[in-house]
């Protein structure tokens, strides 16, 4: 009978096959703050020798970010972050910047030309016209860009009327301007109206594509500095490799990766581990849900998910309303999906339980 955390049940997993499971058999466990200190370390030395790199693309998106913004560090930092957490997070791919540049400034142009065919402008009016025009004017310098487009989106351009100060783009709420502005003239009423109509609707062109030229921006810088934020986890892995560290993150994916490349090992631990109950399961992650599954299941197929329960050998006790861990890798969702694929295994069933021990009618 064992009783353990799932971590340092995982390392009872891998010790008896070091090679299987690729670590090093005399390996120090760090706990979670020390490892914390020697990632930020490995990290602060990484970022330093690529900023004082003068080659390499990725150096250079850095040095760029760097002098254009200097909250930069913060950005590359929350990246890293999840570059350690999720090793297997890619990016969606790469973005088609110059598509989304060419809709904003044409849709701009079609704005400005919107307010020029109205043969007057009202000075509430003016902010947007005058807004627009140096954005698009700026944009149409900076070509595509995506380190350059970023820096004067989120600095420059949040200077002009068209961003709010929360740095979202504008509403046209124009319409009372336009009609005083008509009334000065002694203008209709239908004057004003008709330019305000024409106007709003190529204003809000202009707003959707300016909005989604800050989204995709956005994703290409996110696609390229992801790329380099691994390499930044890749540092740490070394600096733990060569010092012959595991961290606690180590000791879930060496036994998941145990598991999956040795079949005859993973056989032989099912022997050793007939049944096994885990408490607390709402707030399990994929990589604990992945070990229990493998371990207690009938391979079908790549997906571990669908790996049926041998009979008995799976037992788990959850409550999806008292999951409150979101660090790290839990989510609730995974404790419903697995739960649910349970209730449809021939040899799985749920229990609900529905009486309240701990509240008491006072």
């Amino acid at each position: 009978l064992t009783s353990s955390t799932i971590h340092a049940f995982a390392r009872s997993l891998t010790t008896p096959y070091p090679i299987e499971a690729a670590i090093d058999p005399g390996a120090t466990m760090l706990d979670p703050t020390d490892a914390d200190r020697l990632f930020e370390r490995t990290r602060d030395a990484w970022l330093r020798e690529r900023l004082d790199s003068a080659s390499g693309e990725e150096g250079g998106i850095l040095t760029r970010l760097f002098l254009d913004d200097p909250t930069a560090r913060k950005l590359v930092d929350d990246l890293t972050d999840v570059a350690r957490l999720y090793p297997e997070a890619v990016s969606a791919g790469t973005a088609n910047v110059a598509l989304a540049r060419s809709a904003f400034l044409d849709a701009a142009k079609q704005f400005l030309e919107a307010i020029r065919r109205q043969g007057f402008l009202p000075d509430k009016v003016r902010p947007f016209q005058e807004g627009m025009d140096a954005v698009a004017t700026r944009v149409q310098a900076t070509g595509n860009d995506a380190v350059a487009l970023g820096s004067y989106l989120r600095g420059d351009a949040r200077n002009s009327h068209v961003f709010t100060s929360a740095g979202g783009v504008r509403q046209y709420r124009t319409k009372t301007a336009w009609k005083e502005g008509a009334a000065a003239l002694k203008q209709s009423a239908s004057v004003s109206s008709a330019a305000y109509t024409v106007t709003a609707a190529a204003y809000d062109e202009a707003r959707r594509t300016l909005e989604e030229l800050c989204s995709t921006v956005a994703d290409q810088l996110l696609h390229e500095l992801l790329d380099v934020a691994h390499d930044g986890r890749r540092a740490y892995e070394h600096a733990k490799r060569a010092a012959a560290l595991l961290d606690p993150d180590d000791l879930l994916r060496n036994a998941v990766h145990l598991l999956r490349s040795a079949p005859d090992v993973r056989s032989e631990l099912q022997r050793r581990y007939r049944y096994i109950l885990v408490d607390e399961f709402q707030d399990t992650d994929p990589l604990q849900a992945e070990l229990v599954w493998r371990i207690t299941g009938t391979p079908s197929g790549d997906d571990w998910r669908t790996w049926p329960s041998l009979p008995g050998a799976r037992f788990i006790v959850g409550d999806p309303k008292q999951s409150i861990y979101r660090f790290r890798r839990a989510d609730v969702n995974t404790y419903r999906d697995l739960r649910d694929r349970m209730q449809a295994d021939p040899h799985g069933d749920v229990l609900e339980i529905t009486t309240n021990f701990r509240s008491h009618p006072d």
